[in-house]
């Protein structure tokens, strides 16, 4: 699995707070995506749950068995960090512009990473609120979204995203993409 690290904001000035993203090597190239996005408060790229990692281990708390069957069925994979909005700088909380949530780190890394690549068909999987996010990126790029989108995994947040999705084109749209579970960890 080889990904790289994607500062962002895209061309943020040594001075100024960086959030990140991990993208696989042939995330730009391929015709379809996997995005993946943690709930906030979950840890980082890569992690449903850090918790859950240390009690039943890595297949259970994180990514990296999405990861390794997105890649072996030619997906590109974005791992999100909808948590890397505020970083300590010179002893200070400060926000990251343009990921002080994961609603605004999802339409941020979906306009300037995400619409940059190939990518014809893109799947989701969201915990917690990065539900919510997708659900804003929804009502925000509705054309977009819908031309791209074709799957949804929602986990620990369906109910109240598919409630909160908005206008009734949301609704019906979510109706056919969306999978939803509650972790049972």
């Amino acid at each position: 699995m080889n990904f790289r690290k994607i500062l962002l904001p895209l061309n943020a000035k040594p001075s100024q707070p960086t959030s990140y993203i991990y993208v696989s090597d042939n995330a730009s190239t391929s015709k379809k995506l996997l995005l993946l996005i943690p709930a906030s408060g979950q840890g980082g790229p890569g992690v449903w749950a850090p918790s859950v990692v240390v009690d039943k281990g890595l297949d259970a708390g994180s990514q990296i068995p999405y990861i390794k069957r997105a890649l072996s069925e030619g997906y590109g994979v974005v791992c999100l960090h909808p948590n890397g909005g505020n970083v300590m700088t010179d002893g200070k909380r400060t926000s990251v512009k343009y990921h002080e949530d994961s609603k605004q780190h999802l339409r941020y890394v979906w306009d300037h990473v995400i619409m940059k690549t190939k990518a014809s068909r893109i799947a989701v999987g969201a915990n917690g609120d990065g539900g919510g996010a997708v659900v804003d990126l929804m009502s925000t790029r509705p054309k977009q979204v819908r031309r791209k989108l074709f799957a949804v995994a929602l986990s620990d947040a369906a109910d109240n995203c598919f409630t909160s999705a908005g206008n009734a084109a949301n609704k019906r749209f979510l109706n056919i993409v969306r999978v939803a579970y509650t972790n049972a960890t």
